[in-house]
């Protein structure tokens, strides 16, 4: 059971087509044809299908719908103890058909028990609590009710602000204990009416609010109370006019760093579907902007639930109706350089006009985002979801869908995260009395944040860890891929392996538990792979020439890196028949870069030719190679007797490959020995040589004998 109050006041309840929580239906504005000013951007998302019961979910609390309360509207405020508390709308003292109630969790010997802090009469208290309490400067709870505190708004009451002080010694019995003050009762006039958002105070103690009604239009107002000598002041800091600025706040307003104040409007905007606005201190005044319009499009319609911020300055919040599967959207509003906001649909929950979230988001400190539905998810009944931030995407896990039955159903709250990231909420309706839950799901949680990095052709080895859940777990990538060389071991959760490329793989983890069916967790993880430690080899030069029986060099260098630290052994192979190489120093030591001189003797009898002479260096198990062209080439040494003519300054060598001629000149200017090399000459040919004599009137002699030569 939702409620007991009668039809008629229902529909009083929430004017205008506010969401009630208690079930009535949901009116949509009529559109409007001005023109979009801010883009709409899709945010790619990737689903992991969940089930009924995808965690291990518990009920902490069914409420009876007397003491206790019934219809938990809101969600919970968690102290620095650990403990909770929270509102319901209906329930208390007098019953189902009561006021509402605030109450306190507390964790005692493994079990958790609930106790009545306060009991609203429906009179000058106020009725009916419709958001959270607060835990203010002062250490005491803040809250609001939606109607009672007089007899305006047709009798009801138009709401209060009040203040809940616990006893300076606290009996057992809390119930009659707390001690509540009303701060403000809201009249319906321009200061507003229908208090349904959370209240947030500032650095000076100042609260400040929404109504949903009241106002100069009746379309709600954002407040501020000032205390002061024991009273409190309201002022109307914005009367929304149900245009382009808004109308309906659905939720309570946040600050940014600045002093300025963010919120949504259910109705209203440039289209009628609802805004998200801004309030910046402007003078002596507030000046409204109007952030972004909802079009009832793929962004969704009518912001039921509240904002929060990142720490990047992003926005982060919730429709309640359609988007591109009907249930409602998440979006993301972030701020531009030009001063304008850009929104992305982070994803698009499934469901009916209406069902989707009712409450802000909760962000953990990995940046996920949580959330609830009123009446979406497999059952029709609500869900609690999970947005996982995975390598600049969002993936979309199920964490529970309401049955109707013991666990609750419709719920309207936000989740709230424990030390261990598990979540607490309520459910509006059902559970094992008919008068709605509170929950806790314990999530199942990959807890390897980081993995160690891996080294090339290296043995790698590392164990992904989880908690919560049934073990055992099975494991599995679903995006990215492991580093080649890398496997992941589904049983044990070992990624193991030795890797064959360096660089950096980016990948998506998921585990599964043994219940059935079985809950999930995905993480976004890493692995960096450096290259081997080492080093790497020069020659310089790397083309040498040598004629046979003769030698040449070349200078072979290390450049070590990466914490090498073993002396490098050379050695060299495709070395010609006849052929040596020597190296010195050999091996060349470490740690550092070093130097050897590669000595390559030719033998007279080697064949001529190109050859690649390949040296290779080894240390530490690592190998590098480089390569030596080297080219052999043959030659023929002349020689002859001095001329006895008087006045010969030179001598001419002339060559032919047939004997007697005819015959080549091979000197470009006169030789003044007695001795001429001959080359690059082939291996296999016979050449013939003659000299001539030159006097200094240039003078030549006939041909000497002829010489013949074969290069072997």
């Amino acid at each position: 059971m939702e409620s007991s109050r009668p039809a008629a006041l229902l529909a009083r309840q929430r004017p205008g087509g506010y969401p009630y929580h208690s079930g009535h239906s949901i009116l949509h504005p009529s559109n409007s044809t001005a023109a979009l000013t801010l883009a709409i951007v899709l945010g790619l998302t990737i689903v992991v299908n969940g089930s009924a019961q995808a965690q291990t979910f518990d009920v902490l609390h069914s409420f009876t719908g007397s003491a206790d309360g019934a219809s938990p509207g809101a969600g919970l405020t968690m102290d620095r103890g650990g403990n909770f508390y929270g509102t319901t709308e209906n329930g208390g003292s007098s019953g189902p058909s009561g006021y509402g109630t605030v109450f306190k969790l507390t964790l005692k010997s493994s079990s958790w028990t609930l106790t009545p802090l306060y009991s609203f009469a429906g009179g000058n208290d106020g009725a009916n609590p419709g958001a959270r309490v607060i835990i203010g400067p002062d250490g005491t709870l803040y809250g609001t009710t939606s109607y009672g505190g007089g007899s305006g708004c047709g009798g009801n009451g138009c709401g209060t602000v009040f203040q809940l002080t616990p006893p300076m010694n606290a009996s057992t019995d809390a119930l009659t204990d707390w001690t509540e003050t009303v701060l403000y009762q809201f009249t319906g006039g321009s200061d507003g009416s229908l208090p349904v958002g959370d209240l947030v105070f500032d650095a000076a103690g100042n609260i400040y609010g929404t109504t949903a009604g009241g106002g100069s239009s009746q379309n709600g107002v954002t407040y501020e109370l000032t205390p002061s000598n024991g009273n409190w002041t309201q002022s109307v800091l914005w009367s929304f006019t149900g245009g382009n600025d808004g109308g309906k706040p659905a939720s309570g307003v946040i600050f940014d760093s600045a002093g300025n104040l963010y919120g949504a409007t259910y109705v209203g905007g440039t289209y009628g579907y609802g805004a998200i606005f801004q309030l910046a201190p402007a003078g002596s005044g507030w000046a409204q902007n109007t952030l972004y319009s909802f079009q009832n499009g793929n962004d969704g319609a009518n912001p039921a639930g509240g904002l929060i911020f990142d720490r990047s300055g992003n926005l982060y919040g919730t429709t309640a109706s359609n988007g591109p599967s009907g249930g409602g959207t998440v979006f993301a509003l972030a701020p531009q350089p030009s001063g304008t906001w850009v929104l992305t649909v982070l994803y698009a929950l499934a469901g009916q006009a209406g069902g989707g979230p009712q409450a802000s988001l909760t962000l953990d400190a990995a940046g996920n985002l949580y959330g609830t539905t009123y009446k979406d998810g497999a059952d029709g009944y609500g869900s609690v979801f999970e947005l996982i931030r995975s390598n600049g995407t969002w993936v979309y896990a199920d964490l529970h869908d309401f049955t109707s039955g013991s666990d609750g159903a419709k719920s309207v709250s936000n989740v709230s995260l424990d030390a261990n990231t598990n979540l607490f909420g309520t459910a509006l309706a059902a559970g094992g009395y008919g008068y709605g839950t509170i929950f806790e799901i314990l999530l199942l949680q990959i807890t390897t944040s980081s993995l160690p990095p891996g080294t090339v052709n290296s043995p790698y080895s590392a164990t992904l860890s989880a908690t919560g859940g049934v073990p055992p777990y099975t494991w599995g990538v679903i995006s990215g891929s492991l580093p080649y060389g890398l496997t992941l071991n589904a049983n044990s959760g070992v990624i193991s392996g030795t890797p064959t490329t360096a660089g950096t793989s980016n990948f998506t983890v998921q585990v599964s538990d043994s219940e059935s069916p079985p809950a999930k967790a995905i993480a976004p993880l890493s692995i960096t792979v450096t290259a081997a430690p080492g080093f790497t080899l020069s020659a310089s030069p790397s083309s040498v020439s040598v004629v046979q029986g003769n030698q040449g060099t070349s200078t072979i260098t290390t450049a070590i890196g990466n914490g090498f630290n073993s002396p490098i052994a050379l050695s060299a192979s495709g070395l010609p028949s006849g052929t040596t190489v020597s190296f010195n120093p050999n091996p060349i030591p470490a740690p550092g870069s070093g130097n050897s001189t590669m000595t390559i003797t030719v033998g007279s009898n080697t064949e001529t030719g190109t050859y690649l002479i390949t040296v290779t260096g080894n240390g530490g198990g690592v190998q590098q190679n480089t390569t030596v062209t080297l080219t052999v080439t043959a030659l023929v040494a002349l020689s002859w007797n001095a001329s006895t003519s008087q006045d010969v300054i030179g001598y001419n060598a002339y060559r032919s490959t047939t004997s007697g001629g005819p015959y080549t000149k091979l000197n470009s200017g006169l030789i003044s020995s007695t001795n001429y090399n001959d080359q690059p000459v082939q291996s296999g040919y016979t050449y013939y040589y003659v000299t001539t004599a030159v006097n200094s009137q240039g003078q030549e002699s006939v041909y000497s004998n002829e010489a013949a030569a074969t290069v072997p």
